[in-house]
């Protein structure tokens, strides 16, 4: 990622790349005003906005810069007082600025100084790809895409509402102002989005005008002679077929506009971060829970720490972890800072120190550094006198800083999410049975009348019904019990943690150890050491060599600190304590999110794959309509399970979606049915 090279000019910043200024040092607000947010008539269409739950006004943009359109969109939506609706703003940019340069930039506009003040604490890393925001106690949500500008909307997903068309004029930056870019401006669209920007070019007015949309002039602003703005005309066309290569398979079904009634089967961090979600939305939630308090399986150890993937390569998988971790982190962090828990002793986001523990991962954390992806403000390189310094325990390799991660206890953060009037947990209860009533398989065609579920649910030996627009099955293996979800293949990995007893010296770590395994800081007199890795195992008792395997790792990691907690010695301790747990995991290695497909159908539909028969349209993908899966989370539910719940969000109610394309079609549910249908397995 190359950030923006800024000279500043009496104050103002000047891109030494466009050779152009970022806004006017004069009026730069009141050229914002005029040309974005009148044109664009926002005070008219919020004065008249209906305040619901679940309305969501959409706003994208060509250029962020500054970012001084988002904050005198943002303001101005503020000053509505809306109590339900909420603000999404999606913007882009190639060569975005850093925040020193953003924090210089913000002294021009006081009256702006509390939105400044908020976008600057949770502005993110610059690194490549989807980074969404939430703002204003979530009234408020900035998507950030660090990317060019035609690449990153034929990655999105969703309808646009109105459009900002800034960046650099046409003269400087011709790439941008594309015939491609102008497609997906239309694609994204609808009768009655309207759009404004500073240029009256006639590459632009003729791009705008070729696409569908009503292209009118007016005087500019100081040196601006000209500005153009208009509203998208064109009909959109519901298609239902497509090529092979626009994968038909993955259009989504229909969405929910207004929230309703949800149930969210399993009461562990998938199903709590989707929960949060949803409520925070206007949904009423019920979550239903087999055991008899929450988080007893994979969200159940008593310490968790918050790691992720990390990768040199930029491919899909990598992505949805970085971004995951980036998107997670901030939210963990204000979750527990307004919980009951303290900080240090219950939880601390702190960082997480990735140690060198062998030639390769140190090879390994060379690579990662030089390839830009993960920028020193979230992982910071230490030589090992600086690891010592850190950590208090003497270290013979260097490290890797993890910013924004530490160690919690997942149950903490469950109840915390599940904190929420719309949200009510029923516990010791099982789902038997899903049934569609008044079934309609579901497409891209909206139905006027939405069909809902109801659910046999057993408690004791009683069995109960309930009706919901809408499940989501966040409940790992259960999945496999029912009809609709049985085909999806799920995989067991046992594995196992060691409660090792805490000595006056291992009570001094600080901060969570990350190596072939992991330790975390001392809780309640112990540490929690992990976790073993056993793809085929099914058994449920304690393994004394589990215990040794995670000792023996730990002494690899870093033998100073396993010196503290007396690691020789607990390898021959019969009464250590511990606990097994099975992970939930796909054949990839990825979560599965999304809505459920149905099977008969795709088989039917798609058949024409086996035999590479690709010349005619397919139809559009048909689903199970309102029921979806946040399942496999595996090692990295702690930061991977509120990233998928957003993303599920967006998907439900037809936000635009908060990740690329290609991230989502590689966590779709229907991913491994169309490969075994290609390789002709079914």
């Amino acid at each position: 990622m190359t950030p923006a090279t800024i000279n500043w000019r009496d104050d103002t910043p000047h891109s030494e790349t466009f050779d152009d200024y970022y806004f006017s040092s004069e009026n730069g607000i009141e050229e914002t005003n005029y040309v974005f947010l009148q044109r664009n008539e926002l005070q008219q269409r919020w004065s008249c906005w209906q305040d619901n739950p679940g309305n969501v006004f959409t706003i994208a943009e060509t250029g962020f810069g500054t970012g001084l359109n988002f904050l005198c969109a943002w303001q101005l939506w503020h000053q509505q007082n809306f109590n339900h609706s909420r603000l999404h703003f999606v913007s882009v940019d190639k060569y975005p600025l850093q925040r020193s340069d953003l924090t210089r930039a913000y002294k021009k506009w006081p009256i702006l100084e509390p939105f400044c003040q908020e976008l600057l604490n949770k502005y993110p890393p610059l690194v490549p790809g989807f980074h969404t925001i939430e703002l204003a106690g979530g009234k408020i949500r900035l998507t950030l895409i660090f990317s060019d500008a035609t690449k990153a909307y034929q990655e999105v997903q969703g309808r646009i509402d109105a459009w900002f068309l800034d960046g650099f004029t046409p003269s400087r930056n011709p790439d941008m102002w594309s015939p491609t870019l102008f497609h997906e401006i239309a694609r994204l669209s609808y009768p009655g989005t309207t759009f404004s920007t500073f240029t009256a070019a006639g590459i632009v007015r003729k791009g705008l005008t070729g696409v569908g949309f009503n292209v009118n002039k007016l005087p500019g602003l100081g040196p601006k002679r000209e500005i153009c703005y208009g509203n998208f005309t064109k009909k959109t066309k519901h298609l239902s077929h497509l090529m092979h290569n626009q994968k038909p398979w993955f259009s989504g079904p229909v969405c929910y506009k207004t929230p309703g009634t949800a149930a969210i089967i399993g009461g562990g961090l998938a199903g709590a971060s989707i929960a949060r979600n949803l409520a925070n939305r206007g949904w009423l939630v019920q979550v239903i829970e087999k055991h008899q308090k929450t988080a007893q399986e994979g969200s159940g150890n008593p310490t968790g720490i918050t790691f992720t993937k990390l990768s040199q390569y930029n491919n899909p998988q990598n992505r949805f972890y970085q971004l995951a971790y980036l998107f997670s982190t901030p939210l963990l962090l204000e979750l527990l800072n307004n919980s009951k828990f303290v900080r240090g002793k219950d939880w601390d986001l702190n960082g997480v120190i990735r140690l060198a523990y062998c030639e390769k991962e140190r090879l390994e954390q060379i690579a990662l550094v030089k390839s830009g992806l993960w920028p020193q403000d979230i992982a910071v390189p230490l030589s090992a006198k600086e690891t010592t310094a850190l950590i208090g325990f003497p270290c013979e390799t260097p490290a890797l800083l993890l910013k924004q991660g530490g160690w919690l206890r997942p149950a903490d953060v469950v109840n915390s999410l599940l904190d929420h009037p719309n949200i009510t947990l029923v516990c010791n209860t099982q789902l038997k049975e899903l049934v569609q009533i008044n079934t309609q398989v579901s497409s891209s065609t909206h139905h006027s009348k939405q069909p809902y579920w109801q659910l046999t649910l057993q408690k004791a030996d009683t069995d109960t019904q309930l009706t919901s627009d809408i499940v989501i099955l966040a409940n790992s293996f259960g999945a496999s019990t029912l009809k609709q979800t049985a085909h999806l293949p799920l995989r067991s990995v046992r594995g196992q943690v060691s409660y090792i007893p805490a000595s006056e010296k291992s009570q001094k770590l600080k901060y969570a150890l990350n190596y072939e395994g992991y330790t975390a800081p001392a809780r309640d007199g112990s540490h929690c050491v992990g976790a073993t890795f056993h793809p085929k195992a099914k058994h449920l008792t304690l393994q004394q060599e589990d215990h040794v395997t995670n000792l023996n790792n730990i002494t690899a990691g870093l033998k100073s600190f396993a010196d503290a907690i007396n690691a020789e010695k607990m390898k021959n301790n019969p009464g250590l304590k511990g606990r097994v747990g099975f992970r939930c995991q796909t054949p990839d290695y990825l979560p599965m999110l999304g809505p459920v497909p149905c099977v008969d159908a795709f088989v039917e539909d798609y058949a024409p794959l086996r035999k590479g028969m690709l010349r005619d349209a397919m139809p559009l993908g048909k689903y199970h309509q309102g029921l979806y899966v946040s399942l496999a989370h595996g090692s990295r539910g702690i930061t991977s399970a509120p990233y998928c719940a957003e993303i599920l969000a967006n998907i439900i109610m037809g936000d635009v979606i908060a990740t690329d394309k290609q991230v989502l079609e590689a966590l779709h549910p229907a991913r491994f049915l169309i490969r075994d249908i290609k390789r002709r397995k079914i």
